[in-house]
C-alpha cells in the first residue's frame, strides 16, 4: 500500500432481489343478474348442464333486490378475465364483468 492512500473499503454485497410471492385471492366472474330468484336458480341449473359452476347471491342495487349468477374461486385477475371472454362467448351473453372477492 502506497503511503497517503487509503485502501478503499470493498462495497458491501447487495442483497438479492427476490420476486414477491404472489398473493392468492378470490376472484369471481359475474355473469349475469335477475329480479327473480327461482329463475336465476333455474338458468344457474341450465349453466351448469354446460359445464359452468354458477352460484347465485343476492345483492341490492338502487333499492331493489336482484339475484347474481357468478364463478368464484379465480386467483388472480388475469385468470379470471380470461375466463369471462371465454364464458361470454360460451353462454352469448351481452356483457360479464370481475370482481375481486372481499370473502
Amino acid at each position: 500500500m502506497e503511503k497517503g492512500r487509503a485502501q478503499a473499503a470493498a462495497p458491501a454485497p447487495k442483497p438479492e432481489k427476490k420476486k414477491p410471492e404472489p398473493v392468492e385471492e378470490n376472484w369471481a366472474v359475474n355473469l349475469i343478474a335477475f329480479k327473480q330468484d327461482w329463475y336465476a336458480k333455474s338458468k344457474a341449473q341450465e349453466f351448469a348442464g354446460k359445464g359452468v359452476p354458477a352460484k347465485v347471491v343476492k345483492t341490492e342495487s338502487k333499492g331493489e333486490n336482484w339475484y347474481r349468477l357468478f364463478v368464484d374461486g379465480f386467483k388472480t385477475q388475469y385468470e379470471a378475465a380470461a375466463y369471462a371472454a371465454k364464458i361470454k362467448k360460451t353462454l352469448n351473453l351481452d356483457s360479464v364483468w370481475v370482481t375481486r372477492n372481499k370473502e
